[in-house]
């Protein structure tokens, strides 16, 4: 079953309690004018410091276990201090020896910046089209140091409720989240061909989606492993079935080729 934006009321025509009760959902800060809270909840990055201006250092533990995957481990901590003392934090780390480690942060943190880029185009897209459409947000992570060990970690706000995969960077894609699938096949179109979003992830709640740890593919290959450059984006649109919110108009390569299967899992790309 196809999920439906459901509608929602215009963000200006909230009153100050209405727009106060979408920040405290989105973890962000509820004080101050309307036109703070309403720029607040335009903002596309969900950060460690709730968006306050902190200058007294945030800690956060690494404790439970949660996942892995081929080259990383997913740790759930706390914040132990800073504007989000008390919430839910996430660690992701390289797993000793891996071939990716010595490069990892500053690519996943440049990865990060340029999907942030694409989704912001990407809702301001969707908001001249349909100011109804859910927002795009995502975590944005940061490299933070663990104490006492000295390791280095990625740190990102916990995303809270129902954690789903939209798409892989192969290509493989849910469906239901016909959003997700255009916001990937916009990311191509609008960046001309340099650029793919894909591997989406996260939540969808409260009409708005939550996404970490995306992939970029690109021509130059510039994201580290999971970037499998051109021929990774070919082989995504192969399997790419346009929805409801793609657009006719929206360029494609030529000519997309199967190069591999579709898998739900993050794939790697050696070179």
């Amino acid at each position: 079953m196809l999920v439906t934006p459901s509608p929602k009321k215009r963000l200006n025509d909230m009153t100050c309690e209405d727009l106060r009760s979408e920040c405290r959902k989105m973890g962000r800060k509820v004080a101050g004018l309307k036109c703070e809270l309403l720029d607040r909840l335009k903002e596309l990055c969900n950060k460690n410091n709730r968006g306050w201006e902190w200058r007294h250092g945030s800690r956060t533990s690494c404790s439970t276990y949660l996942a892995q995957g081929e080259h990383r481990l997913v740790y759930k901590g706390e914040y132990t201090k800073g504007p989000r003392k008390g919430e839910a934090s996430v660690w992701k780390v390289f797993k000793t020896g891996s071939v990716f480690e010595a490069r990892f942060f500053d690519e996943d943190i440049n990865a990060s910046r340029k999907a942030a880029s694409l989704i912001k185009k990407f809702n301001i897209r969707n908001s001249e089209k349909n100011d109804q459409l859910p927002i795009v947000h995502m975590n944005e992570p940061e490299v933070w140091v663990e104490d006492g060990s000295g390791k280095k970690g990625l740190v990102e706000p916990f995303i809270e409720g129902q954690y789903q995969k939209f798409n892989s960077n192969t290509g493989w894609a849910d469906p239901n989240h016909p959003l997700m699938q255009a916001l990937s096949h916009y990311s191509w179109h609008v960046s001309e061909g340099e650029y793919l979003l894909c591997d989406l992830q996260g939540c969808f709640a409260c009409g708005r989606y939550l996404l970490t740890d995306p992939v970029v593919l690109s021509m130059k290959r510039e994201f580290g492993g999971t970037d499998g450059g051109a021929a990774a984006m070919k082989n995504f649109f192969a399997h790419h079935v346009c929805g409801r919110y793609c657009c006719s108009a929206w360029s494609k390569p030529a000519p997309p080729v199967v190069r591999q299967p579709a898998c739900a899992g993050t794939s790697f790309f050696f070179r």
